[in-house]
């Protein structure tokens, strides 16, 4: 799993938490209640700490997208490089090859 994946599925997660506890209070405290887990934090508390998580989890998707692309671009010049290489040495050949059958 790369870092990308890795931010992305935890902003996808912290979103759903801070939306649940947000505007569904009732809805998870009943769901909770119905589980039979008890805790004893405020979900008001629970929806701030889940939206400060999406937004570093934002933060480290974006940064870490920021850097994959810089990686791949870098990789895409060395191939290009190559390439143009590779085409030199093709015409030096054919070069070679054609001043020999002379």
């Amino acid at each position: 799993m790369t870092f990308k994946t890795f931010f992305f599925i935890l902003f996808i997660f912290s979103i759903i938490v801070a939306i649940l506890f947000s505007f569904f209070t009732f809805e998870v405290e009943y769901l909770l209640l119905k589980m039979n887990i008890e805790y004893e934090a405020i979900p008001t508390f629970i929806s701030l700490v889940a939206l400060i998580s999406a937004v570093f989890s934002y933060i480290g998707w974006v940064t870490s997208r920021h850097f994959s692309n810089k990686k791949e671009e870098i990789k895409r010049k060395k191939v290009e490089a190559e390439r143009k290489d590779l085409a030199k040495i093709h015409q030096e050949l054919k070069a070679l090859s054609q001043g020999l059958q002379i």
